[in-house]
């Protein structure tokens, strides 16, 4: 089973092989910015991008990148920065992100991607917190069952979105 964690940096996950150009020791060293990717189609089962996505130039090649490399079923799991966060406004970052933004990667979109869904989402949340000790608040199952209401109408930010997709 291949499982890519791209950017994972020097925080190997167990059973994971880390895609990165400037760790020390990843098992890939790749420029993640040059397209295409050597990796052939449909050859990894599930890719992981955590605080990653929102450091590349282009997010759709990206996404359109990691799908081609994905077999169907394959899993990728994202985590990003919520758009309103101040940890967000990092000068290392092109791109925000909210619950839209997921729903229109995993949404059969006729303007995008030629017109093809590229994945179905299978899980998804937006925490309040981001520490260790309070793993989360009363508002969280709100955020995560309507997040849409919840970043139009809640002045609360969340700290980040985790959200996973399926290739279809």
């Amino acid at each position: 089973m291949v499982k890519l964690d791209f950017g994972g940096g020097e925080k190997a996950m167990p059973g994971w092989e880390t895609v990165d150009l400037y760790s020390k020791n990843p098992k890939y060293r790749i420029d993640l910015t040059k397209f295409p990717w050597p990796f052939e189609d449909q050859s990894v089962d599930a890719v992981a991008m955590f605080h990653f996505l929102e450091h590349v130039d282009d997010v759709e090649r990206t996404v359109m990148e990691v799908h081609r490399i994905l077999k169907k079923g394959g899993e990728f799991w994202v985590i990003v920065p919520h758009a309103r966060n101040p940890a967000a406004c990092d000068i290392s970052h092109r791109h925000f992100f909210t619950c839209v933004t997921f729903m229109t990667i995993s949404a059969n979109c006729y303007y995008r991607f030629g017109g093809k869904q590229l994945f179905r989402t299978s899980f998804f949340k937006m925490p309040l917190v981001n520490c260790g000790w309070l793993k989360w608040t009363p508002l969280d199952p709100i955020a995560r069952r309507f997040p849409v209401f919840f970043e139009k109408f809640v002045p609360i930010a969340p700290a980040h979105i985790e959200w996973k997709g399926i290739a279809v």
